[in-house]
């Protein structure tokens, strides 16, 4: 039987073999991994799913820094969600998702980014940022930078500032 559980520090190894095998090593070349090269995910924002002992998806949480001309808030980048092949499609990293949502929302630190495709991520409420303007630290097709408001105080995609910048949190 599957159980959704908090990711634990054990879980490291298993967790990037899948990456591995999802995701090929070149992702650490990817715009997404600038915000995870200086700082950990957020410990109690990962989350797995189990079936016994084998793990078979994930999901993390890492911070960012949200900028605008006279404006600094805090907010989260969800990724990456990884989900073993011979589960895809049976609603896994959507349960996974919403759970990390659902905290998130619960403790205030949306709103939630990512970079990823809007048919997807869609389904549990990303939107896309376009029309805003954003930069990141490399480059990425902003059709596919995607936002969630997750409890923050920005209620809409209207909400936030328009030029805006995601920048990665070192620690």
């Amino acid at each position: 039987m599957r159980q959704l559980d908090q990711e634990h520090e054990d879980d490291a190894t298993a967790i990037d073999a899948l990456l591995d095998d999802l995701f090929g090593a070149d992702r650490f070349g990817r715009t997404a991994y600038r915000f995870r090269d200086h700082c950990p995910p957020l410990q109690d924002m990962g989350f797995v799913m189990r079936e016994g002992d084998r793990l078979l998806a994930s999901v993390r949480f890492w911070p960012l820094v949200i900028r605008a001309a006279d404006f600094r808030h805090d907010g989260l980048l969800l990724g990456p969600l990884a989900v073993a092949k011979h589960i895809a499609g049976t609603g896994a990293g959507t349960a996974l998702m919403r759970h990390g949502l659902d905290l998130a929302s619960a403790k205030g630190l949306g709103p939630v980014f990512l970079i990823g495709d809007p048919g997807y991520y869609g389904r549990v409420g990303f939107r896309p940022v376009l029309p805003k303007t954003c930069h990141l630290p490399g480059p990425f097709d902003a059709i596919r930078l995607l936002y969630h408001p997750a409890g923050g105080p920005f209620g809409s995609l209207d909400d936030l500032p328009d030029p805006l910048a995601l920048e990665p949190v070192t620690r």
